[in-house]
């Protein structure tokens, strides 16, 4: 009689079983060609359920390569079974997808045109198990250092020996009619002026950010209290007009250095 594995569901024939040929080809050989490659999955009706078949083709629960398609109407649901077991899962579908089991005691999220290796434990919980984003992740459900990161909150958080490849671009901020100084809205920040202005800032320890400042030299400009950087000592600087000035912050204690006129 044959049995079947207990994860991709294999066949297992008998000695002696009739057909042992078919079945070997049929149950387990064109199976493992399905395991080892990807598999399209339709997720058009918002959840899917990934069902195992003992001994023949499933919908993908056994395939190592998954890649989402369709047109759901919103967010969705890709339930696969509680064995462990890898996905590596491309999400093409135009919506959050969240992969989790039946019971889903702890589910991930991967964004529209985002790729990811998940992995499940085996008793209802699927972690990333090495992730790949492109575009936009939104964290839900989940922490970096012990600070948990919601769907719309963001938290600072410590990663050490951070390295990455490429360039990083930094968010470039018009001040417009604002005068506090905050990093949160970008590092590096531009700002004309059309009257005098009192500047505050809002800087945390270990931050810092570029002003690029215009009109300086037309208008009284009144900094928060800051401690200038200069070969002079603690000396504000007489602003031309177009002046860059870089600031960050240890502990409580602001900090200052005038970069030079851009014009």
């Amino acid at each position: 009689m044959t049995t079947y594995t207990n994860v991709l569901r294999l066949a297992k024939p008998a000695t002696g079983e009739l057909n042992w040929g078919t079945t070997v080809n049929d149950g387990v050989m064109n199976l493992v060609d399905d395991a080892l490659s990807g598999r399209v999955v339709d997720m058009t009706s918002g959840a899917v359920t990934l069902s195992p078949v003992d001994g023949g083709t499933d919908t993908g629960a056994r395939s190592a390569i998954l890649l989402l398609t369709g047109t759901p109407a919103g967010a969705s649901t890709l339930t696969c079974p509680n064995q462990i077991k890898c996905y590596t899962i491309q999400n093409e579908c135009g919506q959050t997808v969240t992969v989790g089991t039946a019971v889903a005691t702890t589910t991930v999220a991967i964004p529209d045109g985002g790729s990811a290796s998940v992995l499940c434990d085996g008793s209802d919980n699927f972690y990333f198990a090495e992730t790949y984003i492109t575009g936009t992740l939104a964290a839900t459900a989940g922490n970096i250092d012990g600070v948990t990161i919601g769907a719309t909150t963001t938290a600072a958080a410590t990663v050490s020996n951070f390295e990455t490849t490429g360039s990083i671009t930094e968010a470039v901020y018009a001040m417009g009619a604002g005068v506090d100084l905050d990093p949160a809205n970008g590092t590096i920040q531009t700002k004309s002026l059309s009257a005098n202005v009192v500047f505050t800032e809002s800087l945390a320890s270990g931050q810092s950010m570029v002003l690029q400042l215009t009109g300086g030299a037309s208008y009284t400009v009144t900094w928060p209290t800051v401690t200038w950087v200069s070969a002079a000592g603690n000396i504000t600087p007489t602003l031309s007009g177009s002046d860059v000035i870089i600031f960050w912050k240890i502990s409580t204690t602001l900090y200052a250095s005038y970069a030079g006129n851009f014009i």
